[in-house]
Parts: C-alpha cells; structure tokens; sequence
C-alpha cells in the first residue's frame, strides 16, 4: 500500500514524537490555517516593553526528516517559534513572518530587523514594506541571533 506525500509526513511526524515519548500528537498538514485561536494574555510590563520594544529576530529554515520547518527566536527575549512550511516559496515565507510579527505586535512588540540567511533576500521588499530590515548573510556566512 503506497502512502501519499501527506500520508508520509504524519507518519514520519508521529513515529518522532513517540521516540521523543510524546503520547498525543495532533498534527495539521495543511500549510496556512484558516483560522486562528484567540488567546487572552495580561499586559507586558511596562519596563519590558521600554528596553526590548524593537525586537530583532533571528529566522532560519531547517528540516528534519526532509520536512521544512521556519524556526525564529529573538535576540534579547528568546522568543522563539517554530511552524511546519509546506513549500519555500515567498508567498508562504511572508505569510509565516506575518503570523510571527502580529504575535509579537499583540503583546507589545515591534519586530525593526530579521537576521537570516539567503533565502530570505527575495522577500526583502515585502519586509520593507512591513516596516522590517533584513540582514541577509552572504554563502558562506552564519546569521548570528
């Protein structure tokens, strides 16, 4: 029995997380959602907001087991997330980098740069259009979050 691409991803998704001794594992293949979950959140103080208001972020594309992930954390808070991408293109890159800065927003915080590496040049105007520098790293070069 041949399984599709999908059918693959989960299985290879939930086989990780039973080796990692995760019981339940609620897996989404579908690469943009339709929907959002609302969360109620108390206020950021005040203090936080005035030193790490302008946040850089560090976003990166890696994968295992052949399945893309985005991975980003900030410099200062270590904010970090991580989302399963279905394919790399810049329609699917903005989407996520919009997901991650209307979190960010939502609490307080402004995302002013993104370090990354040369994948993510060719979104350099929508970025700039978001209000966000990127700084890309050359070939052989690391960005350092």
């Amino acid at each position: 029995m041949r399984l599709s691409r999908q059918g693959r991803k989960r299985r290879l998704l939930v086989s990780g997380a039973k080796r990692l001794g995760i019981t339940q594992v609620s897996v989404r293949m579908n690469c943009l959602p339709r929907h959002y979950v609302n969360i109620t959140w108390t206020e950021v103080p005040r203090e936080l907001l005035e030193k790490y208001g302008a946040m850089t972020l560090a976003i990166d594309i890696m994968a295992i087991n052949k399945i893309p992930f985005i991975i980003s954390t900030s410099r200062n808070k270590h904010f970090g997330t991580a989302k399963l991408i279905c394919n790399k293109t810049k329609r699917t890159l903005m989407m996520l980098i919009q997901q991650i800065a209307r979190i960010c927003q939502a609490r307080g915080f402004q995302i002013c740069n993104i370090l990354g590496d040369g994948c993510f040049k060719y979104i350099r105007n929508g970025l700039s259009d978001m209000g966000i520098t990127l700084c890309d790293a050359s070939s052989n070069q690391h960005a350092r979050g």
